[in-house]
C-alpha cells in the first residue's frame, strides 16, 4: 500500500506525457530547409569546419527525391577582404572543389562564402566561419622572434 500514491503518480505523468507526444503535429519534411552542401557526398556539419577539413565539396539542389549539382563560386574572406582573390574558384563556377586546396591560406575566424552562381537559383549564399583546429594547440616555438612583429 505503500507504493500505490506512487504508482499512482507515475502512472498519471505517463498517460499525459503520451497524451501530449500524440498531439503534437507531425513535421513536415518537405519544406525543412535541409543543408546542399555535402561534403565527400554527405551533408558537411558547418559547424565543424575547420583549418584542417579536407574533402570534396559539393552544392546541391533538391528536387522531388533528385538531387542536382549546383555551380558555385568559392572564397575565403578575412576582414572584408578576399584571401587570393585570383584563384580559379573564386573567378569561376566550379561543380566541385577540395575543401584543402581553399583552406590552405585560412585562419581561424575566417570567413567561407559559397555563392551559388547563376540567376534563379533556390539556395541562398553560404557564409561559414572557419575555427580552429580543436586538437592541434598553437604553440609559438620561436616567441622571442615574433615578438613586436605582425605575428608572419
Amino acid at each position: 500500500m505503500k507504493n500505490a500514491p506512487l504508482n499512482l503518480l507515475l502512472t498519471a505523468v505517463l498517460m499525459l506525457t503520451l497524451s501530449v507526444s500524440h498531439s503534437l503535429p507531425n513535421m513536415a519534411t518537405a519544406h525543412f530547409h535541409y543543408n546542399p552542401l555535402l561534403l565527400n557526398g554527405k551533408s558537411m556539419d558547418i559547424t565543424r569546419l575547420s583549418i584542417v577539413s579536407k574533402g570534396k565539396l559539393q552544392v546541391v539542389l533538391k528536387e522531388d527525391d533528385k538531387t542536382k549539382e549546383v555551380p558555385f563560386k568559392i572564397y575565403l574572406v578575412r576582414d572584408g577582404k578576399i584571401v587570393g582573390a585570383n584563384s580559379r574558384s573564386c573567378n569561376h563556377a566550379v561543380r566541385e572543389i577540395e575543401l584543402s586546396s581553399i583552406l590552405k591560406s585560412a585562419k581561424a575566424g575566417d570567413q567561407l562564402y559559397v555563392d551559388p552562381a547563376g540567376s534563379g537559383q533556390e539556395i541562398g549564399r553560404r557564409i561559414i566561419t572557419v575555427k580552429a583546429d580543436p586538437f592541434l594547440p598553437r604553440i609559438q616555438w620561436f616567441y622571442g622572434l615574433n615578438k613586436g612583429k605582425d605575428g608572419c
